[in-house]
């Protein structure tokens, strides 16, 4: 999902590599360690950029447009296009302290500005990919400005998030807007506090997980249903007609709510604690991970799970992204474990493709310079035959043929 609120950044994890197969393979590397180069595919063609000279700062999103063959890499203040590995900046922050989000799947990005009336609020400001401004967005009454804003696939959807009773968002009530595109407000919503925004993987909805409730709401902010709980974690797809939500209590930490938004969820219980989810957009197949890098296929609609094979790793694993290429393949970043707790770091990770039954479609290796519970990272569009996985100093484009 594409988010970005005021002062938050990616976890780091406390201290103490896309696809091959007789396939075609294409690898853009930013900044790649001798050894990661060594270990890449050697039948890929790989383009080289230097981290400290062509993407200067860490990628944040990633996307490609396989009409016309272009990667787009988003930094916090520059958007790149890569093609025929040279990467060229089209977009610089307009204003010091600027902040871009380029949506799920590209097609379109804004522009968080830093407003002038409360510190710390921004105007948003969205752009076609093409460059074609589209429209400023702006409250008409106070406070005006935003302290976040989630993108959907696209730019299908576009949420601005507002704190209503202290600008700094410490407390009180917040203030969720819904916009078209070319800047219409579509629909407005008051939450009590601030929540936990997930966007569906094709744009067409979001799930607002608060401190009492589950929310979700379509694109132009109808409610579609609301169900009482605490969670800390969920997906929703089907076009927000089904939600997988992991429960905040520590006692039901492994367990995972199936809702398709009439009676209540049906309950499944996972070997081990919940750390992502993950629902095909039409809701048919999910994905749970889980601790030690266990990962587990999950049917909705009939809440049965199939552990996956053990991923190609020498070392202890923690999944830190995963992501469904189509209904039976896999991208997985994981960061490898040397050494055992309390006296632990976290030097290497790695990217991995694997299909339902355990068959590893690809796999690469990379140093981490500093290890975030986010980093590797896969940015993919379900159905589109290619991925594009990134940690803070590189970053692998790989297209599939089947």
């Amino acid at each position: 999902m594409g988010s970005l609120e005021r002062k938050t950044e990616a976890s780091r994890v406390k201290p103490a590599g896309l696809v091959t197969v007789g396939i075609v393979i294409v690898a853009l590397v930013t900044g790649l360690t001798t050894e990661a180069r060594a270990r890449a595919p050697q039948t890929a063609a790989t383009w080289q950029l230097a981290t400290a000279k062509d993407i200067p700062a860490p990628v944040q999103r990633a996307a490609f447009d396989p009409g016309s063959e272009t990667a787009y890499l988003a930094t916090l203040t520059n958007l790149y296009e890569v093609r025929n590995g040279r990467a060229r900046s089209i977009a610089k922050m307009p204003r010091h302290g600027a902040r871009l989000l380029l949506a799920p799947g590209g097609g379109m990005y804004a522009w968080l500005i830093p407003d002038d009336k409360p510190a710390d609020l921004f105007t948003v400001q969205l752009v076609d990919i093409s460059g074609e401004f589209l429209a400023d967005l702006q409250l008409e009454k106070a406070p005006y400005g935003f302290g976040g804003l989630h993108l959907g696939a696209r730019g299908r959807l576009v949420v601005t998030v507002s704190a209503l009773d202290d600008w700094q968002g410490a407390h009180g009530r917040f203030l969720y807007a819904f916009w078209s595109r070319d800047g219409r407000l579509l629909g407005t919503v008051v939450r009590p506090e601030k929540e936990i925004g997930i966007v569906a993987a094709d744009g067409t909805s979001i799930l607002l997980l608060g401190e009492k409730e589950a929310l979700a709401f379509s694109a132009d902010g109808e409610i579609l249903w609301r169900l009482d709980g605490r969670y800390r974690k969920g997906a929703i797809a089907a076009g927000g007609k089904l939600a997988l939500l992991n429960p905040a209590d520590r006692e039901a930490i492994d367990r995972v709510h199936v809702y398709t938004g009439s009676a209540g969820p049906r309950v499944v219980t996972m070997p081990t604690p919940v750390h992502k989810l993950r629902l095909t957009p039409d809701g048919s197949a999910a994905v749970v991970t889980g601790s030690g890098g266990r990962y587990f296929f999950l049917d909705p609609a009939g809440g049965r799970f199939d552990e996956g094979k053990r991923l190609p790793f020498d070392a202890a694993l923690f999944i830190s992204d995963i992501e469904f290429i189509d209904h039976g393949t896999l991208a997985i970043g994981v960061l490898e474990r040397n050494g055992d707790p309390p006296q632990h770091s976290w030097p290497r990770g790695g990217l991995v493709v694997v299909d339902r039954g355990g068959d590893v479609l690809f796999q690469s290796h990379h140093l981490i310079r500093e290890p975030f519970s986010s980093r590797p990272a896969i940015d993919a569009v379900y159905g589109l035959p290619m991925l594009i996985g990134f940690t803070l100093d590189e970053a692998l484009l790989v297209e599939l043929e089947h």
